[in-house]
């Protein structure tokens, strides 16, 4: 009935003060308390986040530019309609690419 202050981080799992006497002992078992284990691994996703920071900025910039040329585009144009479609596709797989790229980190740093 104690609370889960601590993290084991040998198991990955919450424990109580208890726990360590008795399931997760000191001599095989490295824990912490959890507001340590939270703050590092806030800063861990802040470092894997932070190049999103300007990915989302030459999102926003491609976006804009595909907006001011739908602006002057003859919609009829087959052309037009093909280089707009092909533009969105492009911008879109970037955004993929760095997702797969960002849950990765977080899943090496989550592992390690």
């Amino acid at each position: 009935k104690q609370p889960l202050d601590l993290y084991c981080r040998t198991c990955s799992s919450l424990i109580c003060r208890d726990c360590t006497l008795k399931d997760h002992p000191r001599e095989s078992h490295v824990f912490d308390f959890v507001d340590k284990v939270v703050d590092e691994e806030r800063e861990k996703i802040k470092e894997v986040t932070a190049p999103l920071k300007g990915l989302i900025e030459k999102m926003r910039t491609g976006v804009k530019k595909i907006e001011e040329c739908e602006e002057g585009v003859d919609i009829r144009s087959e052309a037009n309609i093909r280089n707009i479609r092909s533009t969105y596709n492009e911008v879109y797989r970037l955004l993929r690419q760095q997702e797969e790229e960002a849950l990765q980190k977080v899943h090496m740093i989550k592992t390690s």
